[in-house]
């Protein structure tokens, strides 16, 4: 091969090394920010956002179901009132 060849070939090489080299150098610092941004939400030694509300929704489960038992008793006791009120 002539001298203008490997020149070319060393060239494009080059080109693309750096091109590697830039590439890896962004997917590092979005990976850095990204785990930056991750952090707050799982935990990390303390409660993370994901704990906090995960711990919200049971309360929320618990009085949905104390509320329903609620409702439903009330409406038993006006059903049965009502059943011999008319009687």
């Amino acid at each position: 091969m002539d001298n203008e060849l490997l020149e070319m070939i060393l060239a494009e090489l080059r080109d693309l090394r750096s091109s590697v080299d830039a590439s890896r150098l962004e997917t590092e610092r979005r990976v850095s920010v990204l785990e930056t941004n991750v952090r707050p939400l799982i935990d990390n030694g303390q409660p993370g956002k994901f704990t906090k509300l995960e711990n919200r929704m049971t309360s929320l489960e618990h009085w949905h179901i104390r509320i329903t038992s609620y409702a439903s008793a009330v409406s038993g006791v006006v059903s049965a009132g009502m059943h011999f009120l008319w009687k």
